[in-house]
């Protein structure tokens, strides 16, 4: 099976990279070494020690023996959860990468999967942002992200079931964080494809028929709110109503919202919007802050074209799940940069303050080592 690019990027920011790498290439499970199996983390990230931790865990569940595993997992930390679920996926991915098979190893990838459920089901229960909780708001994020991700270990698997139920979880994880509609409307599309997907076509359909209800207003009052999330949500909206035209074909009032949503999509010239696990907030809850920022910079640095505003800026909000003021602010820092490292030196502005963690991240990038950022 051959891994999906996120899934490489996601392996080299685990501090549990050497054993991944080991079960990726074939490594017989029951001859783990022990150095792989026991050795102190590389404090590559923000979780050393509980990295190190589920290593060890992890190390016994591949034979069978999943208690120390449940263990860990039973923490009352959200955050530490979702980071122990992540590490879990990744060993899912490098197993059928390295075409591991067995009984032992399909109830490890059951028991991601419901890890998965669980959490969210926390999620719903106790909204981060009903408790002002940001480390777990942020956890949030990523898991909405780790159950997208974990769709592509089971589709060539054959398990559209278990595929529709990631996607669900996504789409709940979504509501629960009180995400803005873009989002929202995306993980509700991508469920009802899902159901389609699995013969659940009255599923689909209400999926569909709640983005098109949700986001009807949007065609005649988009240019009241940011440009980039509008052409996100306007491409769902649109996706939607061709999902509904399609199957419900005697339905009037569908076909001219979508007369209506092609028209203004073609006369703002809005792009598609991606619809990808997001590197973003799954690498927030790996790196530090500084070192985080410093991935966003290269990336605007690198990828941003002015002339291709639009494009750019769905491109690189997709990847890291930013908004497009977030995505504004970070190409400002960027651009006052050099200014107040030459020119006004020594001086102190209003915007410093604010823009002091993106400096940090520039210095950073100029100075960190290949291996900490090579993450491509």
């Amino acid at each position: 099976m051959a891994v999906p690019p996120l899934v490489n990027e996601l392996f080299a920011l685990s501090a549990n990279a050497p054993l991944l790498d080991y079960l990726r290439a074939g490594g017989d499970v029951a001859a783990i070494p022990a150095k792989l199996a026991s050795a102190p983390s590389v404090g590559k990230g923000r979780k050393p020690k509980l990295l190190a931790s589920i290593r060890k865990a992890l190390v016994p569940a591949l034979r069978g023996d999943l208690d120390p595993l449940r263990k860990l997992a039973k923490t009352d930390d959200v955050s530490q959860r979702v980071t122990i679920l992540g590490e879990m996926m990744l060993t899912a991915f490098a197993l059928a990468e390295g075409g591991q098979t067995g009984p032992a190893l399909t109830d490890f990838a059951e028991r991601t999967q419901r890890l998965a459920v669980n959490l969210h089901e926390e999620l719903e229960a106790h909204p981060p942002c009903a408790t002002n909780e940001p480390e777990q708001f942020a956890h949030g994020l990523a898991l909405r992200e780790w159950a997208y991700l974990f769709c592509d270990y089971y589709k060539p698997k054959g398990n559209p079931l278990y595929v529709v139920q990631l996607l669900g979880v996504r789409m709940k994880v979504s509501h629960a964080l009180s995400l803005l509609p873009h989002l929202v409307s995306e993980t509700t599309c991508t469920l009802g494809t899902g159901a389609e997907a699995s013969g659940d076509v009255t599923m689909a359909i209400k999926c569909y028929r709640a983005v098109h209800d949700d986001l009807r207003y949007l065609v005649t009052r988009y240019a009241k709110f940011p440009r980039t999330e509008v052409a996100f949500a306007l491409y769902w909206y649109q996706y939607a109503i061709e999902q509904l035209a399609r199957l419900k074909p005697g339905d009037t009032d569908i076909k001219s919202d979508l007369q209506a949503v092609r028209k203004v999509r073609k006369k703002e010239g809005f792009p598609e919007a991606p619809s990808l696990p997001r590197f973003g907030p799954i690498a927030q809850t790996y790196l530090e802050r500084v070192p985080y920022l410093a991935l966003v910079v290269r990336d605007i640095q690198t990828n941003y074209d002015e002339d291709q505003h639009d494009a750019s800026a769905a491109a690189l909000c997709g990847r890291y799940g930013c908004s497009s003021d977030e995505l504004r602010f970070y190409r400002s820092a960027i651009g006052s940069y050099h200014v107040r490292r030459t020119v006004l030196a020594g001086t102190h502005t209003m915007y410093d303050d604010d823009h002091e963690e993106v400096f940090a991240a520039i210095d950073y990038l100029a100075g960190a080592s290949k291996p900490a950022l090579d993450c491509k």
